[in-house]
């Protein structure tokens, strides 16, 4: 890991009478072993590669399962997981048999998080600086949910929803985005591409807006990135009902 560390939603056993599935959440201890043998992935392959499918980061990986537990549709575990290891390969079988049962553990934890409890006290896995650990950068969580949208295309088409696509939209403008929530605009963007972060810039001033309104307090990429999954999961769960089944 670079200049960053992971921090992780609170796992206790709140709400726990109202699962009719028993799943496991990871301990912080095994999230770190997960964070460490996601690392190990990313270590195998060259990134320089364009050709190369590139392994996911533990907040890309959490980002993919909280769009999974919302989707209208179930994705097999082969598919996810084939996405998350990407073209990299870890030392032995036993090693990552143990990659394999930690990502479906946790994938569980996601899903019930998102589909059996509300997310008053939801925290995202993220990266945090080390100097500041009130500054959280969501861009590789976005990435990641971003990623699993990307995935089942032609499921999520079928949602119509304005309030659905806004959310959405607003997830995947903050993958371009600084911890405080401001669109980071190069320059060497064409006209296209320019008009395009230009639009992201003015989606998440308004989202700012509203958000800041809500709370009386400033908001930035974190609390835009809450607000949003709040929103998506009332409408993709609470108001359909939908629960699929837990591997």
């Amino acid at each position: 890991m670079n200049s960053v560390k992971t921090t992780h939603h609170a796992r206790a056993a709140r709400n726990m009478s109202v699962a009719k599935v028993v799943y496991n959440p990871l301990t912080d201890d095994e999230l770190d072993v997960l964070e460490a043998l996601l690392d190990d992935l990313a270590n195998s392959v060259d990134e320089d590669d364009p050709e190369t499918r590139q392994p996911l980061p533990l907040d890309a990986v959490d980002g993919l399962f909280a769009a999974l537990a919302l989707s209208p549709s179930i994705m097999p575990i082969a598919d996810w997981m084939a996405v998350v290891f990407g073209d990299g390969s870890l030392a032995n079988k036993e090693v990552t048999q143990r990659t394999r049962n930690l990502l479906i553990r946790h994938y569980n934890s996601v899903v019930h998080h998102f589909r059996k409890t509300d997310l008053s006290d939801y925290m995202p896995c993220i990266a945090v600086s080390e100097d500041d650990e009130d500054t959280a950068d969501v861009a590789v969580w976005c990435t990641g949910f971003s990623l699993a949208i990307e995935q089942q295309e032609e499921k999520w088409a079928e949602r119509s929803d304005e309030e659905v696509w806004t959310e959405i939209y607003v997830i995947q403008a903050l993958k371009d985005a600084d911890p405080e929530g401001n669109i980071i605009i190069s320059d060497d963007l064409d006209g296209g591409e320019l008009e395009l972060m230009h639009s992201k810039e003015d989606l998440l001033m308004l989202m700012k807006e509203e958000v800041s309104e809500a709370l009386q307090e400033p908001a930035d990429s974190l609390t835009m990135l809450l607000f949003a999954l709040s929103r998506l999961q009332e409408t993709m769960v609470k108001s359909t009902h939908k629960k699929p089944s837990i591997h």
